[in-house]
């Protein structure tokens, strides 16, 4: 990526990579986020440990990415602990929290699969929207075709690791041979 052969990095190499260049939205937001420390913390700390903004700066940008996924009382709800947001307001913050070091690449692993269909179509088009917004690409793994064919601009299937199909968005089939 970008030139470099990623899986010959050393350590440091790679988790100054991860974060800055490649950042990760987690299947369960629940799982991922700390229950003792506040959202905004949370959201904060990429920019602050890579070197990237001064405290003021990361807190203000969190309020811009709170904003930019609709989240209710961006100015606030960073103050809040994961336990006080719902399902698909943590799956935004953990959104924010991906792109608070703006990466190059942001992969989605079914960021989905735990909400219900009214709250995935949100996350979903507020995902297109956040990824469009900041130039952003997207990775977006998961096994349900009806998601890709909301979000995907290009789609690769895979079986057991091999690719299977691979093309622009409605020029694949819906059960690949």
């Amino acid at each position: 990526m970008a030139g470099k052969n990623i899986v010959a990095l050393s350590s440091k190499e790679k988790r100054e990579f991860r974060g800055k260049r490649v950042a990760y939205v987690a299947q369960s937001a629940a799982a991922a986020f700390n229950p003792a420390l506040t959202i905004g913390k949370q959201v904060c700390e990429g920019p602050l440990r890579h070197g990237l903004m001064n405290q003021e700066e990361a807190q203000a940008w969190a309020v811009t990415l709170f904003k930019a996924l609709d989240l209710p009382e961006p100015e606030t709800i960073g103050q809040r602990y994961p336990h006080q947001l719902s399902g698909g307001q943590l799956q935004r913050a953990m959104a924010a929290m991906a792109m608070s070091c703006k990466p190059d690449v942001l992969v989605l692993d079914e960021p989905t699969t735990a909400l219900d269909v009214t709250t995935q179509i949100e996350v979903l088009v507020m995902l297109r929207k956040l990824v469009r917004e900041f130039n952003t690409a997207a990775l977006y793994i998961t096994h349900d075709l009806a998601v890709v064919a909301q979000i995907a601009d290009r789609i690769m299937v895979l079986r057991q690791g091999s690719e299977v199909e691979c093309g622009q968005h409605g020029r694949y089939s819906a059960k690949p041979s």
